[in-house]
């Protein structure tokens, strides 16, 4: 069984799973999921911001960094075997459905079917784009995962406004002018870009 949550919710229910996932932002060191007891369940902490591209020149800095094929792959060898696993973000609605959906592919083998258990697990999930596509990679799926979440996404009138929305309030968090945050947005707009580095605001997917 997978679980997606954001963070409230993880916090209160983190014992209830023998194994937790925790992704958050590298520049946030309060109000996070941590086991303070022992016994706890097993627990991943993969730290990146919820972009699907780079923060332009000169506003990038090093440490605005994207989710790598290492933290996917990381996340994959994880969620093997787990029999009750917890997946969340700050929202649970970006980031950590995005990884779900990799983990759903990775045990289904099937995209589709893993898609449609996202959705109906998590009806509020707008899949971080840049993930999925590290996903298709990895897991050798040669553009199945990533054509049938385009569809899906596609489909759905509010997506692109919602995922629009929050990645402007990223670019507006780390000084970027709204013209150039709407030129950048408008320039990897279903491009698939799936390497660089990004940020996030503290209301993060």
């Amino acid at each position: 069984m997978i679980s997606v949550s954001g963070l409230t919710w993880a916090r209160r229910h983190k014992r209830e799973f023998d194994a937790v996932l925790t992704i958050e932002d590298p520049s946030h060191h309060t109000k996070l999921l941590r086991f303070h007891h022992v016994p706890h369940p097993a627990h991943l902490i993969l730290r990146f911001y919820d972009l699907d591209y780079p923060v332009p020149e000169p506003y990038h800095q090093p440490w605005m960094t994207l989710a790598t094929r290492e933290d996917i792959e990381a996340a994959l060898r994880f969620a093997q075997d787990r029999a009750k696993l917890l997946v969340h973000c700050h929202a649970g609605v970006s980031r950590s459905t995005a990884v779900a959906l990799a983990i759903l592919t990775d045990r289904s083998g099937d995209p589709d079917r893993a898609l449609t258990s996202l959705i109906e697990m998590r009806p509020i999930a707008v899949p971080n784009r840049h993930i999925v596509g590290l996903a298709d990679d990895i897991l050798g799926s040669a553009g199945r995962l990533l054509s049938t979440f385009d569809a899906w996404d596609q489909s759905v009138m509010t997506n692109a406004h919602r995922r629009r929305l929050c990645r402007l309030a990223h670019f507006y968090e780390f000084g970027v002018p709204l013209s150039r945050s709407s030129e950048e947005h408008t320039m990897h707009k279903g491009t698939g870009e799936t390497s660089g580095r990004v940020s996030n605001l503290g209301g993060a997917l």
